[in-house]
């Protein structure tokens, strides 16, 4: 399940990384990797597991140049 900006009370920050992945400069995003609804004997709830991904590979960043 992807991040929805309509479905939370705030916006997704704009910052600028580079991807561990491909090594591009890209958008740091918020997105949600939890299961969604469940039900665990008769207990309904969502699990929300919300992390900070590049925008490109959806991997982890770097918050600087690492070339630099």
């Amino acid at each position: 399940m992807r991040h929805d900006p309509h479905q939370y009370d705030y916006e997704p920050e704009e910052e600028v990384g580079w991807c561990k992945e491909c090594g591009e400069k890209c958008v740091i995003t918020n997105v949600d990797n939890g299961i969604g609804p469940y039900e665990f004997w008769g207990q309904k709830g969502r699990h929300i597991d919300i992390q900070t991904v590049s925008s490109c590979c959806e991997g982890d960043f770097f918050e600087y140049d690492p070339s630099e």
